[in-house]
């Protein structure tokens, strides 16, 4: 059942509520933002290059560890 709220009050109220929906899809787009960059992370480390004696990139030959 809805609140009833006298008209005095109506500009806090929604206010009120704007700061809840707020904080809500606040929570929601740093969650979807985390969760993209551990995604993007995850691709970036599995397709990138792995470290051997020779880099064949810059023509420089690394010693053998």
């Amino acid at each position: 059942m809805a609140k009833k709220i006298k008209a005095d009050a109506l500009a806090s109220e929604v206010m009120k509520e704007l700061d809840d929906y707020s904080s809500l899809t606040t929570e929601v787009m740093k969650k979807a933002v985390r969760n993209a960059g551990k995604t993007v992370r995850e691709e970036i480390a599995d397709t990138a290059p792995k470290k051997t004696a020779y880099c064949t990139c810059r023509g420089v030959r690394n010693p053998p560890a």
